[in-house]
């Protein structure tokens, strides 16, 4: 049967969210982007702009259409909100020297950079970044790395900056809320209806069984950003945990030199002193492979963490963590941090250098998860040992 929707907010009738939306005058001019993919997805932000601020503007930027946004389009005062080495932060840009038009692509972070890439003029726009701090609420879709926002987000953070003093603004967060407990609402009603009946008189085993989890190894990876068109990217930085012992293993492993800017590297939490260690792809294979020892059993929550890492293993890895946990639960899975937000997981601290400390033990986490019996029971001793353990630096490699 087809479910009526909402002709102004575009939702389902039953998820409707207009409610929750008043209009909000702005000295800021919001003009939002839009790529094309994105006009009918369910979980759209940019519709709450177009509502909600008075004085915004909205447009699909067709291919065919690039003309319409030249240079000549965009008044004196204009700024783009899109990150990299040249962008500065809203957080301390002098009021003088803030845009008086906010320029913000919409679309997944692929098509917001398709969008950057096919327009000369975009390119040409001062840029404008929030800074690394400005944490997400909901995760409805996967993103690239933890700390991304929904264009809604991104409008809100930069509106607070830019003019902290406007009121109602908070309106703008409380239609996503709204946007997102329903859907979530929603889903949890579907999934449950799916699943639960069926499955509830049941134990589920765990995906790893104990003799796998002994051997084993939790990769992450950093990847060098592409500045080529390839498809493949190199790791900048590769950081793995043996789950029997707790012993860990990172290298830095060289990239071409421009590969990684300030605004790459801060995100990594890298320094140049650190990266000056880098060793050659060779290099750190051949170091890999000795602390490895022959029967490792290598996982990663993603599938291109893996791809991205199997030149420097002994054997083609097997099958990503996100996988096993998606058909162990039965459900689709966002990113890492949002799994382990909503399991509940207990993150050990490791010592390694940069961000990699932070996602490598979350993909710990979750594969202790994995490997641990759901009827009560005691997990493997492999997990046992290392769980309250102190986690030891890695190797020189």
């Amino acid at each position: 049967m087809e479910r009526t929707a909402c002709r102004r907010c575009l939702r389902p009738a039953n998820l409707c969210i207009c409610s929750a939306i008043r209009p909000i005058p702005t000295r800021t001019h919001v003009w939002i982007l839009q790529h094309p993919g994105e006009r009918r997805h369910p979980f759209g932000t940019a519709i709450i702009v177009q509502l909600a601020l008075t004085n915004s503007r909205f447009d699909v930027v067709w291919d065919t259409e690039q003309e319409k946004f030249g240079d000549a389009a965009f008044p004196p005062g204009t700024a783009l909100l899109f990150p990299g080495p040249t962008a500065s932060d809203l957080s301390t840009m002098p009021t003088e020297k803030r845009p008086h038009t906010l320029v913000v692509l919409d679309g997944t972070w692929w098509g917001a950079k398709k969008l950057f890439n096919k327009n000369p003029a975009l390119q040409r726009l001062p840029r404008v970044t929030l800074p690394l701090g400005v944490s997400p609420g909901h995760k409805l879709r996967r993103e690239p790395a933890a700390g991304y926002l929904s264009t809604i987000e991104a409008v809100y953070a930069s509106l607070k900056f830019l003019e902290p003093y406007t009121p109602n603004l908070d309106v703008l967060m409380a239609a996503y809320d709204r946007l997102c407990d329903g859907h979530l609402a929603e889903r949890k009603s579907r999934h449950s209806s799916r699943y639960v009946d069926r499955s509830s008189h049941r134990t589920r085993r765990p995906p790893l069984d104990a003799e796998t989890a002994r051997r084993t190894v939790v990769l992450y990876g950093e990847v060098a950003p592409d500045k080529t068109g390839r498809k493949e990217r190199a790791l900048t930085s590769l950081a793995m945990m043996r789950l029997c012992d707790g012993a860990l293993f990172h290298a830095f492993l060289q990239c071409p030199p421009d590969t990684l800017n300030e605004w790459h590297k801060g995100r990594m939490g890298l320094t140049d002193a650190l990266l000056a260690t880098a060793q050659s792809p060779e290099q750190v294979r051949t170091a890999l492979r000795k602390w490895l020892g022959p029967d490792a059993y290598v996982t990663a929550w993603s599938q291109s963490t893996l791809d991205a890492a199997a030149p420097l293993l002994p054997a083609p890895p097997t099958t990503s963590l996100k996988t096993y946990y998606c058909n162990w639960r039965h459900r689709h899975a966002g990113d890492l941090s949002v799994v382990v937000e909503e399991e509940k997981l207990t993150v050990p601290t490791l010592e390694i250098p940069g961000r990699a400390a932070e996602r490598l033990g979350m993909a710990v986490a979750v594969t202790t998860l994995l490997a641990t019996p759901t009827d009560g029971g005691r997990p493997p001793e492999a997990l046992v040992e290392f769980s309250n353990a102190e986690m030891k630096a890695p190797p020189q490699s």
